[in-house]
């Protein structure tokens, strides 16, 4: 199986958004109803070149200084009580904010989803989460969690049967385990070649989130490049200080 292939990412377009209040240790407590009850919508509410995930004086902002570098956020930033926490990314085109308490440590962690970009067939973001300990955030999932694509390498495998001449069934297995199938016409490849394990390739989407109080990470699944052949959905949870892999899930959403 090919590995994650280089991307030529159509750049999106980021505007930010921005709030008020202070961070302290009581507001991140998991038992605070106040924040338990604080819902991050799945999208971001841009105004004044900074982006709000809708509690606190917690904010996204740019080093963008000049016009020519364009609408797209260069050296993207946390900004706590003015305080600058440079995230390790070099650029955004668009970010989504969540709350939770992915480090079981009874705490509020914030996940945050920055977009890279995007395209036909294409999404790419990175997905970083930052703990808090006397009000300072700390990175603890870029450089501290399975790489999916590794995962798979080493983990899934693919099976691609004929059923007629039209028609293939597409099987996807975790140690041996089938974790789904689908079928997948002749037609939705977009040639007459033949298609083989060899031919299955992920990372076109890669798309970070937090899905049921876990962060996860959906991996696409294409055919000859162009041709949809399903999603992975990794699931991680926080063992022994790392972030791992606990599960493993396969869709196909007609019309992809």
């Amino acid at each position: 199986m090919r590995g994650l292939f280089s991307l030529s990412v159509f750049l999106l377009i980021i505007i930010i958004t921005g709030c008020s209040s202070t961070i302290d240790n009581q507001a991140l407590k998991n038992n605070n109803a106040l924040h338990q009850k604080e819902e991050i919508s799945d999208h971001s509410t841009f105004e004044n070149n900074e982006l709000s995930i809708g509690f606190n004086n917690v904010k996204i902002i740019c080093e963008n200084k000049h016009p020519k570098d364009g609408s797209t956020c260069k050296q993207p930033a946390l900004l706590i009580d003015n305080e600058r926490y440079p995230l390790p990314a070099e650029y955004s085109v668009g970010a989504v904010l969540k709350l939770g308490d992915f480090n079981h440590d009874n705490n509020i962690d914030i996940f945050i989803k920055n977009v890279l970009g995007g395209g036909t067939n294409i999404y790419v973001t990175e997905g970083y989460v930052y703990s808090f300990e006397n009000n300072k955030p700390n990175e603890i999932f870029a450089g501290n969690h399975e790489d999916p694509i590794d995962y798979i390498d080493k983990n899934i495998s693919f099976e691609i049967n004929k059923c007629n001449k039209d028609n293939y069934n597409f099987v996807v297995k975790k140690k041996d385990k089938i974790i789904g199938t689908t079928n997948i016409s002749q037609e939705k490849l977009y040639t007459n070649e033949i298609p083989s394990k060899d031919d299955v390739q992920c990372g076109n989407i890669l798309d970070y989130d937090v899905i049921s109080g876990k962060i996860a990470v959906r991996v696409g699944l294409s055919l000859f490049i162009t041709s949809y052949a399903g999603d992975l959905t990794l699931t991680y949870d926080y063992i022994d200080n790392k972030f791992k892999i606990i599960d493993v899930q396969y869709d196909f959403k007609d019309g992809e």
